[in-house]
């Protein structure tokens, strides 16, 4: 159980840890006439025989949390009710038998005066004593009233604080009781499924109850703690699609003195996005949009194309990665504004689209249909499934489409980069962005397998050509906005990694 040095006094009779005292000798049985009491203060008086009305008067500089208590009298029947600055009550508590102690359980009250009414029924003349004391509110605490799903108090940052209060509530005309209750009005952020974990703490000598409602106030979920002190832990539940759900949290006592801790709601909320293609979506503009990590889908005929679209919700560029895993001969086309790249035997179990360069708020498109090994007249429907990953756009990686000058990728000075030559027949162009004329040492180590080849352009002319089967050094003057231009001979069969290392360095002792 976590420390609660601010209500430390809960633990002890507020009584016996009174500072000042107060007598009653008037009568204060109007909102106008009340009893001015502050706090720490024990208020001492006498209940005459028949009913008793007695108002109190709180003065609040600052938002605060309130506990009080009226002591047992005998043959005394009490209730107490709080009413907020604006006259509007917040909580009636008269919860237990006649010659008992009634109690406040601690609640928020705003800025201003507040007014604490004690009524009594007393066979004789008897004495009470009474006393409130204030304390600073935990993060998110409940407003009361909120019993009600119309009353729920508002949820800020997926985090609430509460106290159990006394057992039942009452309606404002006091014919109904029902059980106390504690209700949360939890926002999300957009209309999507989501799936939720939320954790409701424990509290020693008291069992809790949450229940949860979707955005129609229709009960989804309930879940009770299965003794005293249990923290409640609902665990990946789905919430119903809508802008808003709620919690509400109740309690039993299990102890005739149960802790005056509070206890904390928290909830760790995550999109549920869909996870297979939606029909139709056999052209662009009824894209199915990628919003996890990976999509499922089927090629149902010989003709059909299945689209998506990705797009970059980061307020800053990132690169992609795109997977299409399948046993099936499929291909994965990929679509950037106007140009097209077909990713064609680029995998052994599918296909691959590497560092895609996507800027902020931009969306690009991806489609699937049928390679050149699909039977069409003996097609079965073929499954696959897409799988996406983004980082931050990094100077160490090449960034695709860079395969005409106009789209060149920046290479400055003393640098390293890995790039791929992906897919089969793909051009790399690099811009020199050094500021001076230097001498350097140009070299590209492939894992490729086939004969590299590098083209030094300067002023749209061929500078220099340099070759090999797998590493290339070229030494050469680089100025600024020189091209340097990497391909490969084609390949008879696809090669397992079409990865390159691309490094500029000095050339020492020129």
């Amino acid at each position: 159980m976590r420390s609660v040095l601010f209500l430390s006094f809960v633990a002890l009779n507020v009584f016996s840890c009174k500072k000042k005292s107060a007598v009653l000798t008037q009568n204060h049985d109007t909102p106008k006439t009340a009893f001015v009491l502050t706090n720490d203060t024990e208020l001492t008086g006498n209940f005459r025989a028949g009913q008793n009305s007695i108002y109190i008067r709180v003065a609040l500089e600052k938002a605060l949390m309130l506990r009080a208590e009226l002591s047992a009298a005998e043959g005394v029947d009490s209730k107490l009710e709080v009413f907020d600055s604006h006259l509007s009550s917040v909580v009636t508590i008269d919860d237990v038998g006649v010659s008992q102690k009634e109690e406040i359980y601690p609640i928020y009250l705003n800025t201003g005066e507040a007014l604490i009414h004690i009524e009594a029924a007393a066979a004789k003349e008897t004495a009470f004593r009474f006393f409130y004391r204030t304390f600073q509110p935990p993060a998110g605490i409940e407003k009361e009233p909120n019993q009600n799903l119309s009353s729920a108090t508002a949820v800020e940052a997926n985090h609430a604080s509460g106290f159990y209060g006394p057992q039942f509530f009452y309606s404002s005309d006091m014919k109904d009781k029902v059980r106390e209750r504690d209700c949360f009005r939890f926002p999300l952020n957009d209309s999507s499924v989501h799936q939720a974990t939320l954790e409701l703490t424990g509290v020693d000598g008291v069992k809790a109850h949450l229940e949860l409602f979707d955005r129609d106030e229709k009960s989804f979920y309930e879940q009770s703690a299965s003794k005293a002190g249990e923290t409640i832990v609902v665990d990946a539940k789905k919430i119903p699609a809508g802008a808003l759900f709620f919690a509400c949290v109740s309690a039993e006592e299990t102890e005739k003195n149960p802790s005056r801790d509070y206890y904390d709601l928290t909830l760790a909320l995550k999109a549920v996005h869909a996870k297979s293609e939606t029909e139709p979506n056999g052209k662009e503009a009824e894209a199915n949009p990628v919003q996890g990590e990976s999509m499922s889908g089927e090629i149902s005929s010989f003709t059909d194309t299945d689209f998506f679209s990705w797009k970059n919700t980061k307020d800053y560029p990132v690169v992609l990665r795109t997977e299409l895993k399948t046993t099936h001969p499929l291909y994965l086309a990929l679509k950037q504004e106007k140009r097209t790249l077909n990713f064609v035997q680029t995998a052994h179990e599918g296909e691959i689209a590497e560092n895609i360069r996507v800027h902020a708020d931009e969306t690009i498109y991806f489609s699937v249909q049928c390679g050149k090994k699909c039977a069409k007249k003996k097609f079965k429907p073929l499954s696959y499934t897409l799988a996406f990953q983004d980082q931050a756009l990094s100077d160490a990686m090449e960034v695709e489409p860079n395969d005409t000058t106009k789209d060149a990728d920046t290479l400055v000075d003393l640098t390293q980069k890995v790039g791929f030559l992906n897919p089969a027949g793909d051009i790399d162009w690099y811009r020199i962005e050094s500021e001076e004329s230097v001498l350097r040492k140009v070299s590209i180590q492939s894992k490729i397998g086939c004969r590299m080849r590098l083209e030094h352009f300067r002023n749209r002319k061929t500078v220099a050509i340099a070759s090999g089967s797998a590493n290339i050094d070229y030494r050469a003057t680089l100025e600024k906005n020189d091209l340097l231009k990497i391909s490969c001979a084609p390949l008879k069969k696809p090669p397992t990694d079409r990865s390159y290392v691309l490094t500029i360095s000095e050339e020492k002792g020129k």
